[in-house]
């Protein structure tokens, strides 16, 4: 799983990599960026570095899913686009792991976000041309959204005015179980969602209408 910043990989997929984890399927998650540009700094002291506080969140959700093999690279947040050596760092990683499946965001960043764009174009390119290739041989998956997907304010950062993230193939339904320890695993990313009340009820307002506590949207590449 390759996606722009440390809390994307819970949001979309908190699901599906405890799914994968159970069936024993060997699996990498790589965050690009450190996510250090975000505005969201709760509980963080103002000397606190938020980059390698948000590394530990990352580190930390993932073992509370069962998952042991990560990296998150020191990438520029909210950098991505310009970034010439974006590709050739995703190549490497795919190349070296040689992974059966590659996941990502769907085209359209879900909600526009610049990064999410970028990281997505550079993982599409290098995999659908070479699909028979034995160098990069993978099925290429997007995470997406339900079709009645209601926006956050955040898709103001969008540069694109028309966004339509693409209907998922898949709709995976998510156990009480599954749900709980994503909801764990939200606020293990503790700077993002943390346990304060007019953050709860803005996030929990946001996820629960998009229905993406108790189901996740898997679309093939």
């Amino acid at each position: 799983m390759i996606m722009p910043h440390p809390d994307d990989e819970t949001i979309l997929g908190a699901g599906l990599l405890q799914k994968l984890s159970k069936s024993n399927i060997t699996t990498r998650v790589v965050s690009m960026t450190r996510g250090e540009k975000s505005t969201l700094r709760f509980g963080l002291k103002e000397n606190e570095l938020l980059g390698n506080i948000r590394e530990v969140e990352l580190a930390n959700t993932l073992k509370l899913l069962s998952i042991n093999d990560f990296k998150a690279y020191p990438l520029p947040d909210g950098g991505l686009e310009s970034l010439k050596k974006l590709s050739p760092i995703i190549l490497k990683e795919i190349v070296s792991y040689k992974p059966t499946h590659v996941i990502t965001i769907e085209p359209d960043g879900v909600y526009g976000h610049p990064d999410h764009i970028a990281l997505t174009k550079a993982v599409t390119s290098i995999i659908k041309p070479s699909y028979k290739l034995s160098a990069v041989s993978c099925q290429l998956l997007y995470l997406t959204v339900t079709p009645n997907y209601i926006f956050p304010t955040s898709r103001s950062m969008a540069k694109k005015k028309n966004l339509q993230p693409i209907h998922p193939d898949i709709r995976l339904r998510l156990s009480l179980r599954e749900t709980i320890h994503k909801i764990r695993a939200l606020h293990t990313h503790k700077t993002q969602f943390p346990l304060y009340l007019p953050k709860l009820l803005h996030d929990y307002r946001q996820l629960l209408r998009n229905g993406m506590l108790t189901n996740e949207y898997i679309s093939f590449g």
